[in-house]
This record gives C-alpha cells, sequence and structure tokens, in this order.
C-alpha cells in the first residue's frame, strides 16, 4: 500500500508539471521577425539546398530567421488577404520561395529585387517563408 502512495504521489508531481508546462508554451509571446537576428541568403542559395536534399536543407533553416534576396516572380493574395510574393530561384526552375507578408506593400512588383526577412517553414513545392517584411526593394 505504501508504494501504491508514493507511485500515485509522483504522478500527480508529473502531472502538475507537464500541465505548468503546456500553459507556458500555449501563452509564450508569438516572436517577431523584426526582433530577431536573421541569417542572410539568396533565394538561388535556398532554393538549391531544398532540391538538392530536403532534409539537409530543413536540419539548417527550418524555423530559423532568414533574410533571403532574390527576384520577384509574382505578387498575388492568399485565402487569407495577405500579400505572397514568389521568389524566382531560376529561369528554368518551378520552384521558387512563397513569403507571406505581414504588411500590405504598393511597391513589389514582379521583376523587382527585394529582401524579405521571414521565418523558414519547410519545404512544399516551394521553399515556405511566413511573418515576412520587406526591408528592400530595387526595380
Amino acid at each position: 500500500m505504501k508504494h501504491y502512495k508514493k507511485h500515485l504521489i509522483i504522478a500527480a508531481v508529473i502531472l502538475v508539471a507537464a500541465a505548468i508546462y503546456m500553459g507556458y508554451a500555449w501563452n509564450k509571446p508569438h516572436t517577431s521577425i523584426e526582433n530577431v537576428s536573421t541569417f542572410r541568403i539568396d533565394a538561388a542559395t535556398l532554393c538549391n539546398a531544398y532540391t538538392q536534399n530536403e532534409e539537409d536543407a530543413n536540419k539548417q533553416y527550418l524555423n530559423m530567421a532568414l533574410e533571403v534576396t532574390g527576384t520577384i516572380a509574382s505578387v498575388e493574395k492568399n485565402q487569407n488577404n495577405q500579400t505572397v510574393i514568389l521568389l524566382a530561384c531560376s529561369d528554368d526552375d518551378f520552384s521558387g520561395i512563397q513569403c507571406t507578408l505581414k504588411d500590405e506593400r504598393a511597391d513589389i512588383t514582379p521583376g523587382a529585387t527585394v529582401t524579405v526577412k521571414g521565418f523558414c517553414n519547410g519545404y512544399v513545392f516551394t521553399v515556405l517563408l511566413s511573418d515576412c517584411i520587406v526591408t528592400s526593394v530595387k526595380p
């Protein structure tokens, strides 16, 4: 009977610790791209990393804050009415880098060279960057 109470107390302590951690993780403030340091990379290098070996690229870039420079292939709106720009990787490549912007930008047009900061979310036909901000535009 003593062992039963001891195991019950240990289980209760583990459950309370798990609940506290889950509450912290759930309420943790969202990291803003403006406040983090980024790794600089050009669009072609990032695309090549993912098309050559997705697993290795994920180890290197997944969930990282990146600052990517490339040429805009297209500008569209997604289902949430957010602006999404596609950075071209190369002339003969169907892939690209899909950057979902946090805010509207009127000065971005296809053909312009931009630098965006965003969080890498992996690769699904394109490299995905979220919470992006445009740091420079060159027509």
